[in-house]
């Protein structure tokens, strides 16, 4: 895929947080394949230094199987262990490291709309 300027510039863009706003099939998951691996061969950053939040699991998986083919074999074992997923798996595991330490008692999980709903209503 060649990369417009705006894409390059996000790719290359090392010293800033990048968020990609765009619509379906606009190249978004290439674009951060391409940072992640121009990031990770910059030899500043390990895999594990990285976080990368997209809004589907389904681009979440593509991500990391794109990221994949560019890993060299020694990185790849640490991929399963990337920081690359959705928002809410991110902040999922993020409450069930700290729920401890806020005091939170119980796993903390994620509702659907309807899960949501019901427990709304009995309380």
């Amino acid at each position: 895929m060649q990369l417009t300027q705006n894409q390059k510039r996000a790719v290359e863009s090392m010293d800033v947080s990048t968020a990609i706003i765009a619509g379906a099939g606009s190249g978004k998951t290439e674009v951060l394949t391409q940072r992640l691996i121009y990031i990770l061969n910059s030899g500043k950053v390990n895999l594990n230094q990285i976080l990368c939040v997209t809004f589907t699991e389904k681009a979440a998986h593509e991500l990391k199987k794109r990221v994949a083919q560019y890993l060299p074999e020694k990185s790849k074992k640490d991929l399963p262990w990337a920081a690359i997923g959705t928002f809410h798996s991110f902040c999922l595991n993020l409450l069930r490291e700290q729920a401890p330490l806020l005091g939170f008692s119980g796993t903390p999980s994620v509702w659907d709309e309807h899960t949501a709903r019901l427990s709304i209503h009995r309380h």
